[in-house]
């Protein structure tokens, strides 16, 4: 028999943002109908007040709108911002949500840590490195839901380039400490959080496999617990 081909980037990419947008829709329609159930509510007992905002929904690093626009389309009661640091990808974002009749979405030009407006759901796909625990600390100081998938856990090691925080600050200087958490710093200095993350750093399938590919998975699988011991840290539930 001829044995299956290995699916194409381009279709782990749709795969990807097929699985991170339906935890989106599950989150968002959620919020939108506890905001309804509420404003019934409010309405019921004669303290409604004017129409509140639509919910917004905040993509970090979200580049020209890969996830975003298709959740704008599935969710047009909701505001989808897109919010990255590079303009030539906002104004594509913004140019494909005109071609497509989409009202609700909105761009912002500019780094992660000064986004200051309220939003209801973070996303990040794919935000490289450090970018992925800026989102997730914006999320948490908003009081946000959030769906975090990273990716370049690799440039997490303080020996590593970052483009993303390149890009935003024109240095090399991380904004976020590592270990994320007090319970795994207890147990990681960082030249050992530095190997773990190197070792977590893998591309391809075939580096999965054997004695090194399950200890690949295991260090991949420490730096994302280590980030939501984080956010539980920071009393987020």
């Amino acid at each position: 028999p001829i044995p299956n081909p290995s699916p194409s980037p381009n279709a782990n990419q749709a795969q990807q943002i097929e699985s991170l947008a339906a935890l989106a829709l599950v989150l968002a329609t959620d919020a939108v109908l506890r905001m309804a159930i509420l404003g019934t509510a409010d309405a019921t007992a004669g303290t409604a007040n004017a129409e509140p905002e639509p919910f917004r929904i905040v993509d970090f690093a979200g580049g020209s709108g890969p996830l975003a626009l298709p959740l704008a389309a599935l969710l047009p009661r909701c505001t989808v911002v897109i919010v990255d640091v590079k303009q030539r990808s906002l104004d594509l974002a913004a140019a494909r949500a005109a071609a497509a009749g989409l009202t609700n979405v909105h761009t912002w030009c500019g780094d992660i840590t000064d986004y200051q407006d309220p939003f209801g759901l973070g996303l990040a796909l794919h935000a490289c490195g450090e970018a992925s625990d800026l989102a997730m600390r914006a999320c948490v100081n908003a009081g946000a839901r959030f769906v975090v998938s990273p990716c370049c856990v690799g440039k997490l090691s303080a020996k590593s380039l970052d483009n993303y925080t390149f890009n935003a600050t024109g240095a090399n200087c991380s904004r976020i400490s590592y270990p994320r958490s007090k319970a795994v710093a207890a147990v990681l200095d960082t030249a050992a959080y530095d190997s773990v993350a190197c070792a977590g750093e893998f591309a391809e399938k075939d580096q999965l496999t054997g004695v090194r590919g399950a200890l690949r998975r295991v260090c991949k699988s420490w730096l994302e617990h280590d980030r939501q011991l984080w956010a539980e840290e920071q009393g987020y539930t």
